[in-house]
């Protein structure tokens, strides 16, 4: 049977310094605010040296909140590092220097609440920090970081149901402490929120989410990382008519780590996985028009490091409905299912173990009757054993 590894990646995240610095450094001044003929109150940026007065409830979402607006997930699993233990700290030093914004970081927002109702009808708020650091001023720096933050409602009719929802994150960070242009750590952050409910009535016709992030160690900086990762999501429905049944359907998601402890060019480990849902329902009548439902996974296991894999294992998956005109009698339905296994416990480049398999189910129903005119299906598998490892199997 073929083992497949979910890949449950769990890390001290960089979500944990983001909130931290959104908490120190993201104090709202409304001090001083002048209000526009359409009732607009402009608030300047940030005076550093000024007891400015915190943000109300409309903002305390914003700090440390990276996921505001993702809706029924509100956990931290975004920042992905795998089951196996990479071994390497993650500390945010700052290498014992004070931190200097390369320029002044803007803290900007906007507020029309023309009836002074306490509901606004416009709020846009805006973030931005950058630092550079270059102690001895060779142009090479030994930090950077970049934030981006920004919110948009829009209420127009003023009920407290906003029509539009946005919020955007941007977060990039570097770290290179010997000041050689080699990063010993390097790793960031995408975050978008989309909500649209354009009745007003507080079921949103649309709702987006899009997220990525990615993280390199080089800890030794010599231009072979020992880790590398990456991941990425993104889901999108879309219910026009507001009946609850959703007219499309999108949910993909991915990761990818590789881990090199002795940076030799040789990972000791790779793994890596994807999955994909899509629904197209363009009637809204409960019977799908397109379903599709994918997925793999692979796991590379070289513990010696010597370019011969002592574990490798892959995985794949595709299921797929077609009723185009939409009568509840699929057209088409197929599944394909694959997996396959090499092991080679001594990394002589000699298996002792290779087997795998695929299979196949589907039907044609041309007619749409309910009656298929072509069922099947279809499957192989294979096994091969060299306990000896001679190159010649048993």
């Amino acid at each position: 049977m073929t083992r497949q590894t979910p890949l449950r990646k769990i890390v001290r995240t960089a979500a944990v310094l983001m909130a931290l610095l959104m908490i120190t450094s993201l104090m709202v001044a409304t001090v001083g605010a002048e209000r526009d003929q359409n009732g607009a109150t402009l608030v300047a940026e940030r005076d550093h040296g000024t007891d400015g007065t915190e943000c109300t409830d409309t903002c305390d979402e914003v700090i440390g909140d990276f996921d505001a607006y993702a809706e029924g997930d509100n956990d931290l699993d975004i920042f992905l590092l795998g089951e196996v233990s990479d071994g390497l700290k993650d500390e945010m030093s700052r290498a014992d220097r004070p931190l200097d914004d390369e320029a002044a970081t803007p803290d900007l927002r906007r507020v029309v609440d023309a009836d002074d109702d306490g509901n606004f009808e416009y709020y846009h708020w805006h973030y931005e920090r950058h630092i550079r650091i270059d102690a001895d001023g060779d142009g090479n720096y030994e930090y950077g970081l970049d934030i981006v933050i920004d919110r948009l409602w829009i209420d127009r009719n003023d009920d407290g149901n906003p029509e539009v929802v946005r919020g955007l994150t941007i977060y990039r960070e570097f770290i290179d402490r010997n000041d050689d242009g080699r990063r010993e750590l390097a790793r960031g952050y995408f975050s978008l929120n989309y909500k649209l409910d354009r009745n007003s009535d507080g079921r949103p016709e649309e709702v987006k989410n899009a997220m990525s992030g990615y993280r390199v160690v080089d800890a030794d900086s010599d231009g072979e990382p020992e880790m590398k990762s990456r991941w990425g999501r993104v889901n999108h429905a879309i219910d026009r008519d507001q009946d609850g049944v959703m007219e499309l359907y999108l949910a993909k998601s991915g990761s990818i780590k590789i881990i090199d402890r002795d940076s030799d060019g040789e990972p000791e480990l790779q793994k890596g996985s994807a999955k994909k849902v899509l629904q197209v329902n363009r009637d809204s009548d409960r019977n799908a028009e397109r379903t599709v439902i994918s997925g793999w996974g692979l796991l590379i296991i070289d513990r010696d490091s010597d370019g011969d894999a002592e574990l490798k294992e892959g995985s794949r998956y595709l299921k797929q409905v077609i009723d185009a005109n939409d009568d509840g009698n699929p057209e088409l339905t197929r599944t394909h299912n694959a997996a396959a296994k090499v092991v080679d416990a001594d990394g002589d480049g000699e298996p002792e173990l290779r087997k795998g398999y695929t299979a196949t189910w589907g039907a044609l129903d041309r007619d749409s009757d309910g009656n298929p005119e072509v069922m099947g299906q279809k499957w192989s598998t294979g096994k091969m054993v060299d306990r000896d490892s001679d190159g010649d199997p048993e």
